[in-house]
Parts: structure tokens; C-alpha cells; sequence
């Protein structure tokens, strides 16, 4: 069994993606928010990062 994957990601949905990563990311950083939403802001941020990396 093979699994062909495409890529279903334009230029335009992997650099909304690497901001949004960033914008979570930067709120963490900066303090903005804390406790359980820091740490759910983080791994959404580590998320986008990833999917606009793979373009998946």
C-alpha cells in the first residue's frame, strides 16, 4: 500500500500560517497570556509552524 500525499498548501496559506505562528508565538514571549492558554498558544504555534513547513 502506498500513500501519495500532495502538497494542498499555496504560498499565501503557508505565510498566513507562519504569521499566525507567530503572532501565538510572540503572546507567549511577551507574557500576554499565561498558564494552560501559554501553553495551548504554544503548540498551536508549533503546529502552524510544521504544517507551513510541510505544506500539508
Amino acid at each position: 500500500m502506498t500513500l501519495d500525499y500532495k502538497q494542498n498548501l499555496g504560498a499565501l496559506d503557508r505565510l498566513i500560517r507562519t504569521a499566525i505562528g507567530f503572532l501565538a508565538l510572540w503572546l507567549v514571549l511577551t507574557g500576554t497570556v499565561a498558564g494552560w492558554w501559554a501553553v495551548a498558544a504554544f503548540l498551536f504555534a508549533i503546529v502552524n509552524f510544521i504544517e507551513a513547513a510541510a505544506a500539508y
